[in-house]
């Protein structure tokens, strides 16, 4: 599973039990392993 994947399987699994208020940049990179300012890098185009 790619790191885009990652991201978004934890970002809906997190939205569902929190809502979309409820969730954090920072919860989200957390579980994926990542920092919060690399989570957005595999969604810019090239």
């Amino acid at each position: 599973m790619s790191t885009k994947e990652k991201i978004l399987d934890v970002a809906l699994t997190l939205f569902a039990k929190n809502g979309y208020d409820g969730t954090s940049v920072e919860q989200i990179a957390g579980i994926v392993g990542i920092k919060a300012p690399s989570l957005y890098k595999p969604f810019i185009a090239r």
